[in-house]
């Protein structure tokens, strides 16, 4: 539908990014949103777009997300549908997998995101989109494997190590309460 193709492009736009109050104007301009359902083609909700915006830092994301789970009770376990050829995945994995520490944690804590759900499939590292890690895991498993196999290949900046490391962290304290 128009909100979320919207929503998708202006998650893709260099000259016009995701932007909380662009967000709050898309949501004004095709009111109602259903704000669970999947957009037709990649099949992500709000939720999920935001979680995987380029060209925004961590911060603007944390804004919407927050926004979309406190105001619109966004649910951080619908998965994606069609994300093809990779593994359909909740909102958690693309927090992680972008390296956002405080996305994670609003999304474990204020959503109830879930620890024990497991994907299978295909994820793009961060150092290199045409480089993957593939199998089955959980979210700390994700991340974990996520940080080791970056770790090996020695291409990111040790800031973004650093950032997997507090998602890690965030994911483990979540797990063991």
């Amino acid at each position: 539908d128009d909100a979320h193709m919207a929503l998708q492009a202006m998650g893709e736009s260099q000259n016009q990014p995701l932007s909380l109050p662009r967000l709050r104007n898309l949501f004004r301009l095709h009111s109602p949103i259903r704000i669970n359902r999947r957009s037709p083609g990649v099949g992500r909700t709000f939720l999920i777009e935001c979680c995987a915006a380029d060209y925004v830092n961590e911060t603007v994301v944390l804004r919407c997300v927050t926004e979309l789970i406190r105001d619109y009770q966004a649910d951080p376990n619908v998965f994606t549908t069609d994300e093809h050829p990779w593994a359909d995945r909740p909102a958690l994995y693309f927090a992680i997998a972008r390296v956002m520490p405080a996305v994670v944690r609003v999304l474990l804590q204020d959503a109830g995101a879930s620890l024990t759900v497991e994907v299978e499939g295909k994820f793009r590292l961060v150092s290199d989109p045409n480089k993957f890690i593939n199998g089955r895991f959980t979210p700390l498993g994700f991340a974990m494997a996520l940080r080791k196999t970056e770790s090996e290949r020695d291409k990111l900046p040790p800031y973004y190590i650093s950032k997997l490391g507090r998602c890690i962290r965030v994911l483990s304290e979540t797990v063991s309460k």
